[in-house]
């Protein structure tokens, strides 16, 4: 598999307090955007500085320079700044690998393994996880989380390749953000957004979706959709 570099560049953009009650961050990786990239891209007045990452690097600050973690691949670099850890912690080695408990022939891919191990008596998940994605703590504490394409915020169940009938080895709650865009588009099954009994998530009235926009890039076609949930239950009801 080809080797692709992944350098990341983080933008923490702190709103007026007067206009919310408290601030948000925002974090933002782009493969390959180094500070030296950027700060061209800005002289050149390619960047606006009243909008998008021109906005958010003159409101926010920024990185100077990032370790690049080894391998520097897409899925493992991504996991490894969601958990703060790296492969041997966060079991995320490559774009795809082998899982010990698959048989012989069978990989799986990087963007949907199980983040912080799992047992391989069984198999089963991990008694002991080893690291665990930055919305798992955020969400104990009740805070809102919301990831756009970013690896591990799926809300899939896990499971081994190639094994027959195979339990979860990593459910879909420990990979369920509140709002999420989920990462990639041409491989199943990461286009299909969060099953929502899988999440956990349960709407006391029938869900809305709507139709935010259709394009095609290519001979492929995309449809970004919106869905709203119930999800109080409602003064009367059972």
């Amino acid at each position: 598999m080809k080797m692709k570099k992944l350098l990341s560049l983080f933008f923490a953009a702190a709103l007026c307090p007067t206009l919310l009650a408290a601030p948000k961050v925002v974090i933002i990786s782009l493969d390959g955007a180094t500070p030296r990239l950027v700060d061209e891209f800005t002289a050149a007045g390619a960047l606006n500085p009243k909008e998008g990452l021109g906005l958010l690097r003159s409101r926010g600050f920024s990185a100077l320079q990032n370790i690049t973690i080894t391998p520097s691949l897409t899925a493992p670099a991504h996991i490894a700044i969601a958990t703060g850890s790296g492969a041997p912690a966060n079991d995320i080695n490559a774009n795809f690998f082998h899982l010990v408990a698959s048989p012989f022939t069978f990989g799986i891919s990087g963007f949907a393994a199980p983040i912080g191990g799992y047992s391989i008596d069984g198999p089963a998940e991990s008694e002991f996880v080893t690291a665990e994605p930055l919305w798992l703590p955020l969400r104990r504490e009740g805070r809102t989380v919301a990831t756009a394409t970013w690896p591990g915020g799926d809300g899939l169940d896990i499971r081994v390749p190639g094994l027959p009938n195979s339990p979860i080895i990593q459910p879909a709650s420990e990979r369920t953000v509140n709002y999420t865009v989920p990462f990639g588009a041409a491989t199943a099954p990461f286009q299909k957004g969060f099953s929502l009994t899988a999440a956990g998530r349960t709407s006391f009235s029938p869900v809305q979706q709507a139709d935010l926009e259709n394009f095609s890039s290519g001979d492929q076609s995309y449809s970004i959709k919106l869905a709203a949930l119930d999800e109080l239950r409602h003064p009367g009801v059972l």
